[in-house]
């Protein structure tokens, strides 16, 4: 009688603890739309990079960008940083569905773990390197600010590598989940090879400062970006519904039991 209400009563815990885990796996994949709005807003919005200071400007006219927009550029990258601590949450809830159909070694998650939390430390980067550029902007010298920025935009583009690591390693798994209905659609682990590929277009951007490839042009900046940004949106889409059905998969496991 007593081991039947120890068994009761640690099934009931489990499926507690069950559900806790993934109220706060919910919760952490809905930091990926917190950030993409957030730092959308703060960055493209109101520091005003939805248009960015050109690559080929000379470097009174990018001072002039940063003396006119001193405030704005203030505020949003300070926002921007704040955001960035987002992305990394969200790579965190990624990395939990991805465990689930991982080995002990638990590699690719791994990966894509250590890929967000550098994606979000070189978005705190290059956030506060254009911070710094604004900072004093009116009494500091042109060249300087110019300085500042390029590193920063060299920053944005080329720290792209973190990220290439986290889309390789999340595809890899998509295309190895065993599951006959695997937890990801197939076609999303191509998306982000192509997706990777589309950002190694940034190796070109230092011998550009004109056209598509330049850290401004089309592909480089708008092309990349946007990219990116959908497969956050479309990842994150599917990692919720992942969470449902592990979690389906456990209580049905449970009853089971």
């Amino acid at each position: 009688m007593g081991s039947t209400i120890s068994s009761v009563d640690g099934q009931s815990a489990a499926s507690q603890t069950t559900h806790g885990d993934f109220g706060l796996w919910r919760l952490c994949a809905w930091a990926g739309p917190v950030f993409l709005v957030g730092a959308g807003i703060a960055w493209w919005g109101i520091a005003g990079f939805i248009l960015p200071p050109r690559e080929n400007w000379s470097a009174e006219r990018i001072a002039e960008f940063y003396r006119d927009n001193e405030i704005s550029i203030r505020i949003g990258m300070e926002g921007a940083i704040m955001f960035a601590m987002f992305y990394f949450v969200w790579s965190l809830a990624v990395a939990l569905v991805m465990r689930r159909n991982e080995g002990r070694e638990r590699i690719l998650s791994t990966i894509q773990l250590v890929g967000g939390a550098g994606t979000s430390a070189a978005a705190v980067s290059f956030c506060t390197i254009w911070l710094t550029a604004s900072f004093r902007a009116s009494t500091r010298a042109a060249d300087e600010i110019m300085l500042l920025n390029d590193l920063g935009f060299m920053f944005l583009i080329m720290t792209f590598v973190a990220t290439l690591f986290q889309m390789v390693a999340f595809g890899v798994f998509v295309l190895r989940d065993p599951r006959p209905t695997p937890l990801y659609p197939r076609w999303l682990g191509y998306v982000s090879f192509w997706l990777t590929a589309t950002l190694l277009t940034g190796l070109l951007m230092p011998s550009f400062q004109s056209g598509p490839f330049a850290w401004h042009g089309l592909i480089t900046y708008y092309l990349g970006l946007n990219a990116y940004f959908g497969w956050v949106i479309v990842t994150s889409w599917y990692t919720f519904a992942a969470i449902r059905r592990l979690k389906s998969d456990d209580a049905a496991t449970l009853r089971a039991s």
